[in-house]
């Protein structure tokens, strides 16, 4: 198995600005995943409430799947910028295998979308109006980690990546138990061990 030294640094504020952004963008999606009519969590018992249940357990794998992309979408971004602004080898070396993982989990999950769900190839579908808000603040907190340098980028960087997992594989969690999909069940059974791992490094390479 391969080591990751820990590094340390000092993100100061901006590091508790984009771990909260994080956090709160992924909430959302796990309130929804406590439980979904006609789903494992809450069976439907007869035709017409059936088929309400099944448009409601399409649109929850839908919405899912769309804040996972997202998910996926800061990762790779925040992967990519550790490639060139980290300041240990480890971390930058953390950063290529985000993308590489992230890039991974998101051709899974665009391929089912558009076989099961009829949801598009390429870009992501858009989110709910309080997701793009959001993503918007998100995307201002990774700018601001962008004029870090050196131990404190690295820190900003690991705190948001902890963060960022932690909901991630709790959002999964949730969602694999909800969903009825045997094949959905199986991707995100695939895409978690994947999530835990990169969690387990970003604490190491932190030193927590």
């Amino acid at each position: 198995m391969t080591t990751f030294p820990a590094g340390k640094g000092n993100g100061g504020m901006e590091t508790r600005r984009i771990v909260i952004v994080v956090g709160i963008l992924l909430a959302p999606a796990l309130v929804v995943a406590q439980g979904v009519p006609g789903t494992r969590k809450s069976p439907a018992g007869w035709p017409a409430v059936a088929e309400v249940a099944n448009q409601n357990a399409l649109r929850y794998s839908r919405e899912v799947i769309a804040r996972i992309r997202q998910m996926n979408e800061i990762e790779l971004r925040a992967g990519q910028m550790a490639q060139v602004r980290a300041d240990t080898p480890e971390a930058r070396r953390y950063g290529r295998l985000l993308v590489a993982d992230h890039a991974t989990a998101d051709r899974r999950l665009v391929d089912y979308g558009a076989r099961k769900l009829g949801m598009q190839r390429g870009p992501r579908e858009e989110v709910t109006p309080v997701d793009r808000h959001l993503m918007a603040e998100h995307v201002a907190a990774t700018e601001r980690m962008a004029t870090l340098s050196g131990a404190e980028f690295d820190d900003a960087f690991l705190s948001m990546m902890v963060s960022d997992h932690q909901s991630a594989v709790s959002l999964l969690e949730a969602a694999r138990e909800t969903v009825d999909d045997p094949d959905l069940k199986m991707i995100f059974t695939k895409i978690l061990p994947i999530l835990r791992q990169d969690l387990w490094i970003a604490q190491a390479l932190l030193g927590g």
